[in-house]
């Protein structure tokens, strides 16, 4: 027998996260601190398909409601307990002291998350001391790399999160729905002037449709599966059942949660902390050196070649590490001599 209101229930798994700026460390001060840059950093499989620095990616959304796909929300983070307060700027929940009623900290021994409390957006002193960001986490599918589940996106730029809106709003109105059409997207430059700063251009990002509005409205009516891929060997009866839907939703399809760690690419360091992930050290009889490790320049080198030698997906050698990004490897070299130690010398 089924478990009610469980069992029925299915979620996308998240393959990666897709990021809009590097780390680097202050000369001055020796802190890291996020830049932007005018490309995606993209993960190794990401980087074989569409290259090292691509500024478009062919996406598609899961599911219809925004909610899933983009939650937006003003956030807080602290060094030591993640995200603690989460409000749309009337109402927020906040993780906090017992003792104190202020915001829990390390020392905390006793904790609640409260909800509904108010929040006052822009004019919180948490956002104006930086500690607080307007974030949107979007999650999307990449419809021509390998694997079913969504990557993510996180931005704290308004005109970002004004362009999402704007073109999800867009292609709903002109389509009637947003699930499953194939979409674009892009960083692309924009003119901002900031308050009290010089005119400057910085890369936002943008959803846009390539074809046609004719072929648009022609995939927009067809079975959502069938825009992707050939249609099934079934009567013609079966293959219309659900027709317009994103995904099956007898059940309560939903997208995973968006990662809640801190964005490192949106919140400097000094004002919140996310401990690195462990540092990878490997016997140094176990490896080999046979191959010149001048040969994989970047971490999509390194996957391409692991792919072709032993025949392993860039995910499959991230779980068998244990790690979440191949920069826990330290260099590309370093990745190089810790899949030969590991899956043996055929690469070599």
């Amino acid at each position: 027998m089924p478990i009610k209101g469980l069992s029925e229930r299915t979620r996308l798994p998240r393959l990666g996260k897709i990021r809009l700026g590097l780390k680097e460390v202050s000369a001055r001060t020796g802190n890291p601190y996020p830049r932007a840059v005018d490309y995606f950093v993209c993960p190794p499989e990401v980087q074989t398909l569409y290259s090292a620095k691509p500024r478009e990616l062919p996406i598609c959304f899961p599911v219809e409601d925004e909610t899933q796909f983009a939650p937006q929300w003003y956030k807080r983070y602290s060094q030591t307990r993640g995200r603690t307060c989460k409000g749309d700027g009337e109402f927020c929940e906040r993780l906090v002291d017992k003792a104190t009623g202020d915001f829990a900290h390390a020392d905390s021994k006793d904790v609640e998350l409260r909800e509904t409390l108010p929040c006052s957006g822009e004019d919180c002193p948490e956002y104006q001391a930086k500690r607080c960001r307007r974030v949107m986490n979007l999650l999307f599918l990449l419809p021509e790399v390998p694997g079913l589940g969504v990557y993510q996106v996180d931005t704290s730029s308004v005109n970002s999160i004004i362009n999402i809106n704007s073109g999800v709003a867009l292609v709903r109105g002109t389509l009637g729905r947003v699930a499953m059409i194939p979409l674009i997207l892009a960083l692309v430059p924009q003119e901002v002037t900031p308050a009290g700063e010089r005119k400057k251009t910085v890369y936002v990002l943008q959803l846009r449709v390539e074809v046609s509005l004719i072929e648009a409205q022609r995939l927009a009516a067809l079975p959502s599966g069938r825009m992707l891929l050939p249609p099934p060997e079934v009567a013609e009866e079966e293959a219309e059942v659900g027709n317009g839907q994103a995904l099956p939703t007898e059940g309560q399809v939903v997208v995973v949660a968006p990662d809640e760690g801190v964005p490192e690419d949106l919140f400097p360091s000094d004002i919140t902390f996310k401990e690195e992930p462990p540092d990878i050290t490997f016997e140094k009889e176990s490896v080999v050196d046979t191959s010149p490790l001048g040969e994989f320049p970047t971490f999509g080198d390194v996957a391409v070649w692991a792919k072709k030698d032993f025949h392993i997906m860039p995910s499959q050698i991230l779980a068998d590490f244990g790690i979440g990004r191949w920069e826990s490897f330290k260099s590309p070299q370093k990745a190089v001599e810790a899949i030969k130690a590991k899956y043996g010398r055929k690469g070599a």
